[in-house]
């Protein structure tokens, strides 16, 4: 019987675990210009270009799960199989239980907002400073911020409101229901121009600080090492052979914030 569950666990591992050549990725999990749809369904965005030229340079496909993908699901689905990579992750010891971690391949920025009328009601020199605030804040629940940002909000106890998604965090705000919010800078102005928001939200001073690296994950249960290792080395292709500044610079120059998460 022992034999036999070993013979069956090496089968399945051959079986589920193996080389791509074509990796699924979820759409409808970040924001412009990180992950951008188009009016054609084409998918585009500085993450999603950067993986799809580290993938070809090695010959690897990328295709795309029909549909938006919440961020929390998309987790559960690589860890399942049914997606094979995902974008912007930060590093999570549970998470790199069921998925492999790429190279790092650009910086997170997080900052703090809040409505207009509350500009001057919150002083803070870093994030570190809201410990001492009598403050509420909308983060959203199964998402990490980056290892030192995670542990800020661990410490913040009841201070933290839990939502499932960044709109749900947007409306809370502007309806009184929260007082500030934890987002990234870069995403900020699609979510405010969405949701017709424009010139109600403040940025906190001194707020904006570096959440840490992202990365690519692949699921465990479709991919295996050589994968991962033809994902990093189209990486450092695209990074010596300048592909990755032209698409800096292209992004940078629609995208006046861009930059920042190169620095």
């Amino acid at each position: 019987m022992k034999k036999c569950l070993i013979i069956l666990f090496l089968f399945s591992s051959l079986v589920y675990s193996k080389y791509r050549d074509k990796l699924i990725a979820p759409t409808g999990i970040i924001n412009e210009p990180l992950e951008i749809i188009d009016t054609d369904n084409s998918v585009t965005g500085f993450d999603f270009d950067i993986l799809r030229m580290a993938l070809n340079s090695s010959g690897i496909k990328l295709d795309y799960y029909k549909g938006s993908v919440p961020w929390d699901r998309h987790l559960l689905m690589i860890k399942e199989g049914q997606l094979d990579v995902g974008v912007a992750s930060s590093w999570v010891k549970e998470r790199a239980s069921y998925a492999y971690y790429s190279f790092p391949y650009r910086n997170e920025y997080i900052a703090l907002y809040v409505r207009n009328e509350d500009e001057n009601k919150y002083h803070v020199q870093s994030l570190d400073d809201l410990l001492g605030l009598d403050i509420s804040i909308g983060v959203k629940k199964g998402f990490s911020y980056g290892g030192k940002v995670d542990r800020l909000i661990e410490k913040l106890g009841d201070r933290i409101e839990w939502v499932h998604d960044n709109e749900q965090n947007y409306n809370k705000l502007v309806n009184n229901r929260i007082d500030a919010i934890l987002s990234y800078p870069l995403e900020h102005d699609d979510y405010v121009n969405e949701l017709g928001l424009t010139g109600k939200l403040k940025l906190v001073e001194n707020s904006v600080t570096t959440s840490g690296k992202v990365y690519f994950i692949l699921s465990k249960s479709t991919c295996n090492i050589e994968t991962l290792d033809k994902l990093n080395e189209g990486l450092v292709q695209i990074e010596t052979n300048g592909k990755l500044d032209s698409l800096i610079n292209f992004y940078s120059q629609k995208y006046p914030k861009f930059k920042e998460i190169f620095k």
